[in-house]
């Protein structure tokens, strides 16, 4: 009995599962079935088209696996660490070489090798399979978040005494340019002095927190918690041992947040400018998302690791790592800010943007022009880095030029805070151990830049200790009626990634 050929379809889908299982806290099912569909169409296509140059299905089912592994599992095997064109060299003589012995077999031999190669699909697609899936399962240490989740703290803002008419309400801005360190961080680690810029936006009416740092030393814990107003103790509580090291619990906080859900209660129009990291590429609440593309994180790092990376950069329209598709996101986002302030809108706005700089990969010169890989590498980590403030400056003192060109009337909020400080030399990777570095390096890592323009809130009244965490509490209290007190400004660390939800408190040590 001759065995069907069922391998292409398995061993096309199992470098995508494979990639799926190493990152199943961070990728949802969502994004990877998509690209399980295009593989798996991808191959059935070419093992017809064998098959009909063979004149066998088996044969050409046998040469398209080959195809298959060759292209999809390019980087995994290291065919990606060589030079494009040397690469691609090699696959293309192992894959006329694959397609020239399934040629030349016996009938046998056809039987024999289909079978093993269904055999071997359904195991490598099982092996990947299950871990991916007990992966995502693992971080549901949170409950997803229900209908009652739309109160703050327990307190209704858009019910509460005083609330403000939508008709009255300010737009609101929140911008978060990633990896921005206080001005002291950048004096003494960076040697820029950021006075101009901070002056400059004094003078705009923003007040400027000298003694600002971050809440916790990375973007999804910070976020999380400015974003929904609360520290993550509920985390350190609900999350076992065997998921410490899933991002999912976190990023649950960050795609479906406590503000969003306020504010549009309130009745503003949520526009969500996404990011390509998927935690904020999208949100639930959101009535508008504008992206640079609809390219998930998961797919760009799934294509990256195949041979069509590699062809890109041969036909020069790409590099292989993801640097130009960053930048054009970035780019993105800060043209549609400038394209949102100018627009006159119908109603109350809150926007919301996570901005990539002067987080790296460092692909802006100080102008906004592209920066190639090679120069990147010719530069030092201070220069790279201090050329992105600029550029980010330069962009985010215009955008708030914009903002601030009408009446007093329609002045908005504003609010430019940055997640976290940039990564100190120190930190090696994800098991670096927090609970064990230097103040130095903590402060470094957890100082950063805090300006608010608050309309009708002096800067006295504003603490110059603020945290993220209490920023939204403050406009949802003052400018709302909502009943949020503040919560003690405090810093927190984790020891490291394959423990996120132990916390530290190091507020003493990083002010």
């Amino acid at each position: 009995m001759r065995p069907f050929p069922l391998h292409p379809l398995l061993l096309a889908a199992f470098p995508v599962l494979f990639l799926w299982s190493q990152n199943a806290d961070e990728a949802d099912p969502g994004e990877v079935l998509p690209v399980v569909v295009a593989v798996v169409v991808g191959v059935l296509v070419v093992a017809a088209v064998l098959a009909l140059a063979l004149r066998d299905l088996r044969r050409g089912a046998l040469a398209a696996s080959g195809v298959a592994l060759g292209t999809l599992a390019y980087g995994f095997v290291g065919l990606g660490s060589l030079p494009a064109a040397a690469g691609l060299a090699v696959l293309v003589v192992v894959l006329v070489g694959v397609v020239v012995l399934v040629a030349r077999s016996s009938e046998e031999r056809v039987r024999s090798a289909t079978t093993s190669a269904n055999v071997a699909g359904v195991v490598l697609v099982l092996a990947a399979l299950v871990p991916a899936v007990a992966g995502a399962r693992e971080g549901g240490g949170t409950a997803e978040p229900d209908a009652s989740a739309t109160e703050v703290d327990g307190t209704g803002p858009a019910d509460a005494p005083g609330a403000a008419p939508v008709a009255d309400a300010r737009d609101i801005w929140y911008i978060v340019p990633d990896r921005y360190p206080r001005g002291d961080t950048l004096a003494e680690v960076f040697d820029l002095d950021n006075g101009a810029f901070l002056d400059a936006l004094e003078a705009e009416g923003f007040d400027v927190l000298d003694d600002s740092v971050a809440n916790y030393p990375k973007t999804a814990h910070s976020l999380a918690a400015s974003l929904n107003l609360e520290y993550l103790d509920e985390l350190e509580e609900t999350v076992g041992d065997d998921a410490q090291d899933s991002w999912t619990p976190v990023y649950r906080l960050l795609r479906d947040h406590a503000l969003g859900r306020a504010l549009t209660d309130l009745g503003y129009r949520y526009i969500h400018l996404g990011m390509w990291w998927s935690p904020t590429q999208t949100a639930a609440s959101a009535d508008v998302t504008l992206n640079h593309d609809d390219t998930s994180e998961f797919q760009r790092a799934f294509t990256d690791t195949t041979a069509w990376a590699d062809v890109q950069e041969v036909l020069g329209e790409g590099e292989r790592d993801q640097r130009r598709w960053k930048y054009d996101h970035t780019a993105y986002q800060f043209d549609q800010l400038d394209r949102l302030a100018a627009e006159d809108p119908d109603g109350p706005r809150f926007v919301f943007a996570h901005l990539t700089i002067p987080h790296e990969p460092y692909v802006f010169d100080a102008d906004g022009s592209w920066v190639p890989l090679a120069l990147e590498r010719e530069r030092s980590r201070e220069d790279n880095f201090t050329r992105q403030v600029r550029y980010a400056n330069d962009r985010l003192a215009a955008l708030v030029e914009t903002l601030l060109a009408g009446d007093d009337a329609s002045d908005p909020i504003i609010v430019l805070q940055s997640d976290e400080g940039p990564h100190p030399r120190a930190r090696t990777g994800p098991s670096f151990r927090w609970d064990r570095a230097s103040d130095e390096v903590l402060q470094e890592k957890l100082r950063i830049l805090n300006a608010l323009h608050l309309p009708g809130i002096a800067d006295d009244e504003v603490p110059e200790t603020m945290t993220p965490v209490n920023t939204f509490r403050l406009i949802l209290s003052r400018y709302f009626g909502a009943d949020l007190p503040p919560l003690p400004d405090e810093s927190y660390i984790f020891p490291n990634e394959d423990v996120l939800y132990r916390f530290e408190e190091v507020t003493d040590r990083v002010r």
